[in-house]
């Protein structure tokens, strides 16, 4: 299945170059780039490593401490906070 999304996405970036050469490449590359970061993988953004929601998270994406000195978790991967409800008031 991923050999077909790839084979897709390269012949949009051959028809887009073919057609308006280095511009048509760009516009491609800016379409594909918006429509990854419209996807959602389990409730967060795809491209959540890349373009976080602070900049702790950019940090923590590009320079990695070891577990021993991490305090807590960067934004993305905490858990967020759920109302329970107990299943007998159903």
């Amino acid at each position: 299945l991923l050999s077909n999304a790839i084979r897709v996405v390269r012949y949009i970036f051959i028809l887009g170059a073919g057609l308006l050469g280095m511009y048509g490449q760009m516009l491609a590359l800016a379409l594909l780039f918006a429509h990854l970061l419209n996807m959602t993988s389990l409730g967060s953004p795809y491209m959540t490593p890349v373009i976080p929601r602070d900049w702790g998270d950019l940090a923590n994406s590009l320079f990695r401490a070891p577990i021993g000195f991490i305090l807590s978790r960067s934004g993305m991967s905490r858990a967020k906070k759920q109302l329970s409800r107990p299943l007998d008031e159903e």
